[in-house]
């Protein structure tokens, strides 16, 4: 048999800075070291080669896709010539675990940011009231939109090392679940628009606040973890 042609994935990862009174967000700095590096997977055919941007929050308006750096980034480079083939969102959440998100809501989003700015009016009516959610581009996509990823699957694996680890599928209808929610959405839409098989992948995960109880260390490799895993099992097969 002749030798299995080498493949390269791009992946990009996002993560908050200052957010309230966090002005140290360890989704940013948990995957900050792991900026154009690069992960060489067993039998050295794939070479993930990882991409790291900071989102300044708070963003109250559409984000865009996600073949392209979010709004209000630091250091955003080019994205590679043929998009990114795995976009992994991390947000800050709650102490005691990581919380792997399942999927992203439309609507609901009605607190302000910290700016005072509140999301997009939406030109959707459900019992005679205003809905705020994504924008207009994100009008007729689906309301609640669920990630390509095998969430129950890939946290079993996770569990297999790390037994702080669980699924979630309420993102917070804040600024996690927003983001999320758009990248799903410009996945989808990228997919109909290149009349592509499948849709980009696309992952929202909650790290704890630093020390409760993992280190920035800890969040590092498993951010690894999770990005060889879903490349492994989700991308190339």
């Amino acid at each position: 048999m002749p030798p299995t042609a080498h493949r390269d994935i791009y992946v990009l990862i996002t993560g908050y800075g200052p957010f309230f009174s966090t002005t140290h967000n360890p989704s940013y700095y948990a995957a900050k070291p792991l900026n154009r590096t690069q992960i060489s997977l067993p039998g050295g055919r794939i070479t993930i080669h990882l991409t790291v941007i900071e989102v300044q929050a708070p963003i109250a308006r559409p984000a865009p896709g996600p073949a392209r750096p979010p709004a209000s980034v630091t250091d955003a480079p080019s994205p590679p010539a043929g998009g990114y083939d795995f976009i992994f969102h991390l947000g800050q959440g709650r102490a005691g675990a990581f919380y792997v998100e399942t999927l992203g809501h439309q609507t609901g989003y009605n607190q302000q940011d910290v700016n005072g700015e509140l999301a997009p009016v939406m030109d959707i009516k459900e019992a005679g009231k205003v809905l705020r959610g994504a924008g207009k581009r994100y009008q007729d996509c689906e309301s609640v939109l669920r990630t390509g990823i095998e969430v129950g699957k890939l946290v079993k694996h996770l569990k297999l090392t790390d037994d702080k680890v669980l699924q979630s599928h309420d993102a917070g209808r804040y600024l996690c679940d927003f983001i999320f929610y758009c990248s799903l959405a410009e996945a989808q839409l990228a997919k109909e628009e290149q009349r592509a098989q499948s849709a980009r992948k696309v992952l929202f995960m909650h790290v704890p606040p630093a020390g409760l109880p993992h280190t920035l260390d800890e969040m590092t490799q498993m951010i690894r973890h999770v990005v060889s895993w879903v490349v492994i099992d989700h991308i190339d097969n």
